[in-house]
Parts: C-alpha cells; structure tokens; sequence
C-alpha cells in the first residue's frame, strides 16, 4: 500500500475512537449530549405523533353478524344508510383489498359486495356440517 492510504487508516481509526468516545460520553452524560447537540445543529428528535384515525369511535358495523340476526334484507337496508366512505372502511375491515385497476365503485356495487362477502363468510364451514 502507499504511505498515503496507510496514513489514511490511520487517521481514520483516531477519528474513529473519538467519535466513540464522545458518544460514550454523551450516553452517559444529559448536559454534555445538550451541548455536543448545540455545537452539531441537532435538534431533539420531536416525539413521534400517533396517526388519528378518522370516524366515530363507536364499535364497527359487522356486516357478518348483522346478516346472522337480520337477514340480507335488512343488511341492504342497513347498508343504503351508510356513506360510501364508511362501505369502503367496511370492506377494508373485512379484508377486501382496493382494486388497482378499476375506477371507484359505485355505492350499489360497494353495498353488493359487502353483502356476497358476509354471505360467504356466514356459510364458511358448513359443508362439513351437512349430512350425505
């Protein structure tokens, strides 16, 4: 090796336990991580926000159960009352992923399909319950 990369190494192995030794410093020191801060230009990192979610903070509708005690009828009818942003967190809720390449839905289509998903649900399981 050239004498200049040896002396590189060298220099970059000094800096490197400076460097160590002055974050082993900060770690245990609140006053000196303040001012090694001040002197860098770091701010503290600004505590994290939690996301808000949007919507009421009642329970969620579940198409499912509401079927079960209801019948389909009346889900329809339950489901004409809602805004098309609370069919699509109903959906969502179910595990029905967006559809990338289709244009927004209409709320009929958004209703009808919330309705064919809690339908299948409700009969998951029941071919092992029938008797040949």
């Amino acid at each position: 090796m050239s004498e200049p990369k040896v002396r590189l190494r060298g220099v970059k192995a000094i800096l490197m336990r400076l460097v160590d030794c002055i974050l082993r410093k900060a770690e245990g020191d609140d006053e000196f991580a303040t001012q090694l801060q001040d002197i860098l230009g770091v701010a503290s990192p600004a505590p994290k926000r939690l996301r808000k979610t949007a919507g009421p903070a009642g329970p969620a509708f579940d198409p499912v159960t509401f079927l079960h005690e209801h019948g389909e009828e009346n889900l329809r009818a339950a489901l004409s009352g809602k805004t098309e942003v609370e069919l699509q967190r109903i959906l969502r809720a179910q595990g029905v992923k967006r559809r990338r390449n289709s244009q927004s839905r209409s709320m009929g289509e958004l209703a009808q399909e919330i309705v064919q998903v809690s339908k299948r649900r409700l009969s998951q399981g029941t071919s092992f319950l029938r008797t040949p």
